[in-house]
């Protein structure tokens, strides 16, 4: 019984250390996915046309509706064909804000994208596409 708390004992300590770090210091890289993830599952959502789980990750700020979502896929289709890679990297990032450039290779060509995406609700959101969205 003593050995299992203080397992619960240790667990409680840990989280209480992952917290402070989060929320007290700020982190915004232990427990949320960073922004070349975010955009990175955005565009993957789109070219498999899944809108809702795209939609989910646009922020409260973003123009974009699910006809712009839906929009952007046909674009892409039209440019690229099928798209068989997604790639992210991160271009610009401050504590509230990143620029991410994602790659799609498609059957026909490849292209890049320019995603903004802002802190919200402690995590990150696409705020715009280059698409002006």
């Amino acid at each position: 019984m003593r050995a299992l708390a203080g397992v619960v004992l240790s667990a409680a300590v840990a989280l209480g250390i992952a917290y402070a770090v989060v929320e007290v210091a700020g982190d915004r890289e232990t427990l949320v996915s960073p922004p070349d993830a975010i955009a990175e599952a955005f565009y993957r959502s789109i070219v498999t046309r899944r809108f809702e789980p795209a939609a989910d990750l646009l922020s409260r700020r973003s123009d974009a509706d699910r006809d712009a979502l839906r929009a952007l896929a046909d674009e892409i289709a039209r440019n690229d064909g099928r798209v068989t890679d997604v790639a992210a990297e991160i271009e610009e990032r401050s504590a509230d804000r990143a620029r991410v450039t994602v790659t799609l290779r498609g059957e026909r060509s490849e292209e890049k994208r320019d995603v903004d995406l802002v802190w919200e609700d402690d995590a990150w959101r696409v705020r715009r596409l280059d698409n002006g969205n």
